[in-house]
């Protein structure tokens, strides 16, 4: 896209696309994998627990476990999108700093 002579990029796609970038992406996705593993076993466990005939039951249980699980689960996700959104960061820059260096040029 251009505004007034001048071209508008879109950085974050840049990095993300260029083989240093790619390379990176691949890192993170790796470091983070267990963790993203481990979100993705939190969600069964409170999907199973939804539909657990227990959580009509009146008396606390079930209700109070899905409420736990539920919290533990929103704390952890939260947690780890800011370690993601820090690693990359911290793994992106060298990548931008040279894109920006290329395009500075």
């Amino acid at each position: 896209m251009k505004l007034g002579g001048m071209a508008v990029i879109n950085s974050r796609e840049v990095v993300t696309k260029c083989n240093d970038g790619m390379r990176v992406s691949e890192e993170i996705q790796r470091h983070f994998a267990d963790r993203r593993d481990g979100m993705k076993n939190q969600e069964e466990a409170i999907r199973k627990l939804q539909n657990d005939p227990a959580l009509s039951d009146p008396k606390p249980g079930k209700k109070d476990e899905l409420q736990r699980l539920a919290k533990v689960y929103m704390e952890a996700g939260q947690q780890f999108r800011q370690d993601v959104s820090n690693e990359e960061a911290v793994k992106f820059k060298p990548v931008l700093d040279k894109v920006n260096k290329v395009l500075a040029g």
